[in-house]
């Protein structure tokens, strides 16, 4: 046909050409056809409604071509019903619902969809969370469980950026997705740095981060916890004493040292030790 010579502007045909030519297209099922011109086309030139109608007749909630559902989603925003073209974006997976979110700024709006948006781009939660932070307070915790299920290695940066999710829910996100140093963190947050400090020492067998950890909460009877639960570790032993000073008595620990436990790379650490202290 010769519908890239059609003008739609000086002169304007009457709207019934525009309609018929649609219509035409639509009845021949040449979808992306229609679906161009419905792009190209400004909508004043034609009736949107009965287009719309027209769509709607040959639409099959399960056999629907792609391209036709296209068509109805143009449609929709053309007539400012962006709620109608979302959710046909969303259901058809399309890839065109990010242009739409960000053209429409629809941020928020999109927020009870995150979960099927991050099926469509793994990336996007990240996007929705920089871009709209303050206005996503409510639905920090729903974003905790999708970065726990979705993206876990980014779970501990957003966990520490985001200020107003539940903690005890959070919490029991990551004890079921066996996130231990999230639920370290967020028992740490919540109060309970006994339960973190054993999750550190039984489950991570980090003592770097034991010592870490201890030193952040700057509580004393967690220090004596660390300490008594790493005498007979000669491993531990050895990062305490590569620590030792400050905060940790280095006397007291040598004293609770049992005698004849082999600690591999002990000398070094004496020798540390010595340097630290100035000790010739």
């Amino acid at each position: 046909m010769l519908t890239p010579y059609i003008p739609t502007d000086a002169p304007k045909l009457h709207a019934p050409i525009y309609q018929k030519i649609l219509e035409t297209y639509l009845q021949k099922k040449k979808y992306d056809k229609l679906k161009e011109l419905l792009t190209k086309w400004p909508s004043d030139i034609y009736d949107l409604s009965v287009i719309d109608q027209s769509i709607i007749l040959q639409t099959n909630s399960e056999k629907t071509p792609q391209a036709l559902l296209e068509c109805s989603a143009i449609i929709a925003e053309k007539r400012g019903d962006i709620s109608k073209t979302l959710t046909i974006f969303l259901k058809m997976q399309n890839i065109q619902v990010f242009q739409l979110i960000e053209r429409k700024q629809l941020y928020e709006k999109i927020l009870p969809n995150i979960q099927t948006l991050m099926a469509i781009n793994q990336n996007y939660l990240d996007a929705v969370f920089s871009k709209k932070s303050d206005d996503t307070r409510d639905f920090h915790t729903r974003q905790v469980s999708l970065y726990a299920e979705y993206e876990p290695t980014k779970l501990m940066g957003f966990l520490r950026k985001a200020g107003n999710y539940n903690i005890q829910e959070a919490l029991s996100i990551c004890e079921k997705k066996r996130l231990p140093r999230e639920t370290v963190f967020l028992c740490g947050r919540s109060g309970n740095g006994r339960v973190a400090l054993q999750i550190i020492l039984n489950e991570l067998k980090d003592i770097e981060a034991a010592i870490e950890f201890c030193r952040e909460t700057g509580d004393k009877k967690l220090w004596d916890t660390l300490i008594e639960q790493s005498i007979d570790k000669p491993e531990f032993i050895r990062g305490l004493l590569n620590h030792a000073g400050g905060d940790i008595d280095l006397q007291e620990l040598i004293d609770k040292v049992k005698d004849g436990l082999r600690i591999p790379g002990l000398r070094d650490s004496l020798c540390k030790i010595m340097q630290d202290h100035n000790i010739q």
